[in-house]
C-alpha cells in the first residue's frame, strides 16, 4: 500500500514539476526540490513508521531474558551464629519471610583526578558499600520485636537491668544486679549474613550482605487516622558485599524457600494433560474427561491440543509409580480429614460411553437399523453437539420425579 501511494505521489509530483518548468523556467530537480522530494518518500513510505515490534521483540525474545523484574518477587534468610542463636530452625525462616521490602546492595566509588604535566588522569582510591534498609511488618507474635531485642542483649548491658520500677539512682548509688552498662563488646557477630534472593522468569539472583552490623532500628507507628499495618524498619552497614551467582528457583537453592507457610496444593486452574498424575486434577482421568466434553461441544482444536499435552507429559512416565503416589496422597487427605472434592477424579463407564460413543461396536449403526433414512450430515452434528443438553434435561427430570416421589411418600404416610 505505502509503494502504491509513493508511485502515484512521485508521477503527481513529476507532471507538476513539468507544469512548473515549463511556466517559471524553475527546475524542481535543485537543491530545494531534491529536498522536498526526500520528505514526500519518506512520508510515503513504511520505512520510519514502527509498530509495537520494537518492544515485543526487545523483551519477548529468547524466552523473555530481557524482560525486566518485578519488585515483589524477592526473598529475605537471615543467617545468626549458631553459637548465640536461640531461634529454631521455623523462627530464624520466619524472620525473613516477614521482610516487606529490602534495598538492594549499593557502592560508592572514590575516585581522584590528578594532573600529570597538565593532562588529568583519573584514579580510584576505595570502595565504599551503602547502608542496606529491611522493612518487616510487625508481626502478632513480636518476631521482628523478639529478633531486635536479642540483638540489643548481645552487644549491650542496657537490657540487663530488669528492676521493676526503674530508679535513676541506681546509675550511682544503690544495690544494682550489674555494674555494667551501654556497649560492651561480644565473643563473636550476632548476625552473620543476609542473604537476598531476586527471582523472576523460575530464575535467582543472589547478593549476600557478610557481617552487617545494624546502624538503627526504629518501630512502626500508632495512628487513630489511618488503617495501615504496623512495621519495623532496619538499617544495617555491610562488612562486604558479594555476588554469589544465579540458578534455578527452588527449595535447595534459596535458602528457607518454599519449605513453610507455603500452599503446596496444586493450581485447579491447573491445563488438562499438564500433570503427571492419573486421578488428579489435570491429569490422565481428567484430561479424558475433559476432551470428551470438548469434542462434544465440537471444539476438536483444544480436544487435539489436549491430547498432545498429555502425550508428552506421559511420553516416559511410570505409571504403575504414579498410580501408587496418587493412592497414597488420596489416602492421606482422607485421614487427615482434608476436603477431596475436585481434586480427583474417577470417570464411570457410562460417562465415557456417552462422550465417546458405545464401548461394545466401533461401527456407526445404519440407517436401516435405527429407522432413519436420508440423515444428513448436518443432522448428525446437531445431534451429536446437544448430547450434554439431552444428558442435563434427562437428569434434571430424573431429579424432579424423584422430588415428586418423595412428597407422595410423605402425603401417604
Amino acid at each position: 500500500m505505502a509503494n502504491l501511494l509513493s508511485g502515484a505521489f512521485q508521477k503527481a509530483l513529476g507532471a507538476a514539476g513539468s507544469v512548473i518548468k515549463a511556466g517559471t523556467g524553475l527546475d524542481v530537480n535543485d537543491s530545494l526540490g531534491k529536498q522536498f522530494r526526500n520528505l514526500a518518500e519518506a512520508a510515503t513510505t513504511a520505512d520510519y513508521i514502527k509498530d509495537f515490534k520494537h518492544a515485543q521483540r526487545m523483551f519477548g525474545d529468547n524466552n523473555m531474558v530481557l524482560s525486566p523484574k518485578h519488585t515483589g518477587l524477592f526473598h529475605v534468610n537471615i543467617e545468626f551464629n549458631p553459637a548465640f542463636n536461640p531461634f529454631t530452625n521455623e523462627q530464624q525462616i520466619e524472620i525473613g519471610m516477614l521482610a516487606k521490602n529490602v534495598t538492594l546492595p549499593g557502592f560508592n566509588y572514590s575516585t581522584e583526578q590528578l594532573h600529570a604535566y597538565n593532562r588529568k588522569v583519573n584514579i580510584q582510591t576505595k570502595v565504599d558499600y551503602n547502608p542496606i534498609t529491611i522493612e518487616f511488618h510487625d508481626d502478632t507474635g513480636n518476631t521482628t520485636k523478639a529478633f531486635h531485642e536479642l540483638y540489643l542483649r548481645h552487644y549491650y548491658r542496657d537490657m540487663d537491668h530488669e528492676n521493676p520500677v526503674y530508679d535513676p539512682s541506681l546509675s550511682s548509688y544503690g544495690n544494682r544486679t550489674t555494674d555494667q552498662w551501654g556497649y560492651t563488646g561480644a565473643q563473636g557477630a550476632f548476625i552473620v549474613r543476609i542473604n537476598v534472593y531476586s527471582m523472576s522468569q523460575k530464575q535467582f539472583t543472589h547478593y549476600v550482605i557478610e557481617n552487617p552490623l545494624i546502624q538503627s532500628f526504629s518501630h512502626g507507628k500508632h495512628d487513630y487516622s489511618g488503617e495501615g499495618f504496623m512495621s519495623s524498619s532496619m538499617v544495617v552497614m555491610p562488612e562486604q558485599i558479594r555476588y554469589i551467582g544465579q540458578g534455578v528457583v527452588s527449595s535447595d537453592q534459596i535458602r528457607g524457600f518454599g519449605t513453610i507457610h507455603y500452599d503446596r496444593t496444586p493450581s485447579p486452574l491447573q491445563s488438562l494433560g499438564g500433570r503427571d498424575t492419573i486421578i488428579g486434577k489435570g491429569g490422565l482421568f481428567n484430561t479424558i474427561g475433559g476432551i470428551g466434553d470438548q469434542i462434544a461441544d465440537g471444539n476438536f482444536v483444544g480436544a487435539a491440543l489436549n491430547a498432545f499435552r498429555a502425550r508428552e507429559t506421559f511420553k516416559n512416565a511410570d505409571l504403575k509409580k504414579t498410580a501408587l503416589r496418587d493412592i497414597t496422597g488420596l489416602a492421606k487427605d482422607v485421614l487427615r480429614g482434608n476436603n477431596t472434592q475436585g481434586k480427583f477424579f474417577f470417570p464411570s463407564v457410562s460417562n465415557l460411553v456417552d462422550k465417546f460413543g458405545s464401548s461394545q461396536s466401533g461401527t456407526v449403526p445404519s440407517s436401516e437399523a435405527t429407522g432413519v433414512q436420508g440423515a444428513s450430515v448436518a443432522s448428525k452434528n446437531q445431534a451429536s453437539g446437544n448430547t450434554r443438553e439431552q444428558r442435563q434435561a434427562e437428569q434434571q427430570n430424573a431429579d424432579t420425579q424423584t422430588s415428586l416421589g418423595q412428597q407422595s411418600n410423605i402425603r401417604t404416610i
